[in-house]
């Protein structure tokens, strides 16, 4: 299988050109779409959207597939100015052939996937 294609990963409606990338937010998963929602949210719901799309699940049946959005399957209660917090951790992991011997020290480079 090929690495994943744009609609596979971010749905239907997604268009890109040099400049931009659009995704519509009725893909973004659990977003009520809304004329000023705010960037967290877009990005919780992104998460969730390549999670889903992104999954070991799916790395596993196409080994083209080298980035992986897992929930860590844990949540924690924590406290900042004193109000209580739930924290959710998703974990994303980038795979690439390592070209050299041990890890790259200069971390991820989006053009290699």
């Amino acid at each position: 299988m090929a690495e994943p294609i744009l609609t596979e990963v971010f749905g239907e409606g997604v268009v890109q050109d040099e400049n931009s990338i659009t995704i519509p937010k009725a893909n973004l998963i659990g977003l009520e779409a809304k004329v000023d929602n705010t960037a967290e949210q877009i990005i919780a719901g992104l998460t969730l959207k390549l999670a889903t799309t992104l999954s070991a699940d799916n790395q596993t049946s196409n080994q083209d597939q080298q980035v992986v959005v897992v929930d860590a399957g844990f949540t924690e209660a924590i406290t900042r100015s004193n109000k209580t917090y739930k924290r959710t951790t998703y974990n994303f992991r980038f795979d690439t052939e390592d070209e050299t011997a041990g890890l790259n020290p200069s971390g991820l480079d989006p053009n290699k996937y």
